[in-house]
């Protein structure tokens, strides 16, 4: 199993309104075909902020299947990996103050 942390060091920016871009911590994590993979984005934020995972393809799909759902974290299950999942994944956190910030990752998939 792959797990990707994505953390979105925010605590200003989501606090007050601002356009600063939030300091984030990133991996490109590659996962073998047919295993599990996990995304998990986290955010200091108060008031909660509101989490969303995306893939990137032409257009932004918002991802809504295998998404568990903590305070402040959201995570992105994948149980089979296939090369169909390899690509571009964003998070997104609001919490209605400064506009929504997010961060970017990519997953790759290494085939059999």
């Amino acid at each position: 199993m792959v797990i990707l942390l994505i953390q979105l060091d925010s605590s200003n920016v989501l606090m007050f309104p601002s356009t600063a871009s939030p300091r984030a911590t990133t991996a490109s994590p590659a996962a073998d075909e047919t295993m599990s993979a996990i995304l998990k984005c986290t955010v200091s934020s108060k008031p909660v902020a509101t989490l969303k995972w995306f893939r990137l393809e032409s257009s932004a799909t918002e991802i809504t299947d295998g998404i568990v759902r903590g305070v402040n974290s959201l995570e992105y299950r994948i149980d089979h990996v296939s090369r169909d999942d390899a690509g571009e994944y964003r998070c997104t956190a609001d919490n209605g103050y400064g506009g929504p910030i997010h961060n970017t990752t990519s997953l790759v998939v290494r085939c059999k």
